[in-house]
């Protein structure tokens, strides 16, 4: 049975919730500035790059499989399966990043990264695994909830351990315990999930082959698409100091938290709407997804603009000289935040037609323009840390624009799946 659908009260439901997150984001990256070090931030960045790296390799993508199910059978099937994906990888990878830091990684720093990494990534999965059973079921209020404890959370953990020293390890905790504490506020959907798979028997190698491109194709191409956006800071670490990765990482936050706030409260909503229209509407989805990204355009000019006034009056005001470098990074990424917008809420159209190898063409796009400092280098020009921002910034906008139009294609020529299977 289909979940009672409102775009309209769906988006404000998440739009309410994600203000209060946002909100109380933004009073947590005072609260790192003033307590922690640049250093202490780097290290945080290379530890969520680790774990937002890995992630898909434990999931396998089968999350994203959820909300194309008509029932529930279909859902409990996919939860299992990420169940044993999770349990295997996670055991494999702990072999593999044993080896890794006791072979390669000279450095504690390097092997604490690598270890928390590797811890935290479970946590990530299931965070986005409860969010997308809420939203399956139109349960948009608990999947804003989510995300307001698991800011709250977070900030708690945080703002003590900036008292009690400014140890990264407060840092990392807060991202890890901060997601653990929100998931039972999706609680419900995982319950009813639970009861379904106990109540009936699963066809789970059926499930695999209804599903077999999430594996095959979204994993390989998520994999490439979180290189191309969790490397630079690994990236700029290695070849300027945890330091500098810090002042990246701060500029991200600063810049992103209009458009997280535009996308979080509409990416669930327009992917499940997205996925109800593919299926009794087909042709009326290109229509929904031109629509939407003109809105979205418009939104991510208006969000440069004011972002672009704010950080010339007022980053002096709130931030130490320490972070100052930061500034021009944020100019940077201001400019790739445009196009970031106008994609961000329909980039799970190409799940939606089955189009998901397109995105392969992006996810390359987008890994070289994230490695644009080391290829520029190889290529004979050396920049310094600003210059190599401002390299990955200005790759990033072609990625973004190269992606809107793939996106649009696939919206116009969806593949049905019961003509094709593998």
């Amino acid at each position: 049975m289909r979940p009672v659908f409102s775009l309209r009260r769906s988006v404000g439901i998440l739009a309410t919730t994600t203000i209060v997150s946002q909100a109380t984001n933004a009073a947590l990256v005072l609260v790192q500035s003033h307590f922690y070090s640049p250093a202490s931030v780097g290290f945080l960045a290379n530890v969520l790059s680790v774990a937002t790296i890995l992630s898909p390799l434990c999931s396998m993508q089968f999350p994203f499989a959820i909300p194309q199910q008509r029932d529930r059978r279909e859902i409990a099937e996919i939860v299992v399966m990420t169940a044993i994906s999770v349990a295997t990888m996670f055991l494999v990878l702990n072999g593999a990043v044993a080896i890794l830091a006791l072979t390669y990684l000279r450095t504690d720093t390097a092997r604490e990264i690598a270890f928390f990494g590797l811890v935290s990534a479970p946590f990530l999965i299931l965070f986005d695994l409860g969010r997308m059973l809420a939203a399956r079921d139109g349960a948009f209020r608990e999947v804003g909830l989510q995300s307001a404890t698991f800011a709250f959370f977070r900030a708690i953990i945080q703002v003590i351990g900036g008292v009690l020293g400014g140890s990264q390890f407060w840092l990392v905790a807060g991202e890890t315990f901060g997601r653990f504490g929100a998931l039972h506020v999706t609680r419900k959907s995982a319950v009813k999930i639970w009861r379904v798979g106990r109540s009936v028997r699963l066809h789970l190698s059926a499930a695999m082959r209804a599903n077999w491109r999430f594996p095959v194709i979204s994993l390989p191409s998520t994999l490439v698409d979180n290189l191309g956006g969790y490397l630079p800071p690994i990236l700029i670490a290695n070849l300027y100091g945890l330091d500098v990765a810090g002042l990246l990482f701060l500029a991200q936050r600063v810049v992103s938290f209009p458009i997280v706030l535009l996308v979080q409260s509409t990416a669930d909503v327009i992917h499940v709407r997205a996925a109800q229209l593919a299926q009794s509407h087909g042709q009326s989805l290109l229509r929904f997804v031109l629509k939407t990204a003109a809105v979205f355009f418009i939104l991510g000019v208006a969000v440069a603009i004011v972002m672009a006034g704010c950080v010339t009056g007022f980053w002096s005001m709130v931030f130490s000289a320490r972070w100052h470098a930061a500034q021009e990074m944020a100019y940077a990424l201001i400019i790739t935040g445009i196009l970031q917008t106008a994609c961000g809420p329909i980039t799970r159209i190409l799940i939606v037609t089955n189009r998901q190898a397109l995105k392969l063409i992006f996810d390359f796009t987008y890994l070289a323009a994230g490695c644009s400092p080391v290829l520029l280098s190889w290529a004979g020009c050396h920049l310094d840390a600003q210059g190599a921002v401002w390299s990955i910034a200005i790759g990033y906008t072609g990625a973004y624009a190269v992606y809107l139009a793939i996106i649009l294609y696939a919206a116009s020529r969806p593949i049905d799946l019961e003509r094709v299977r593998p």
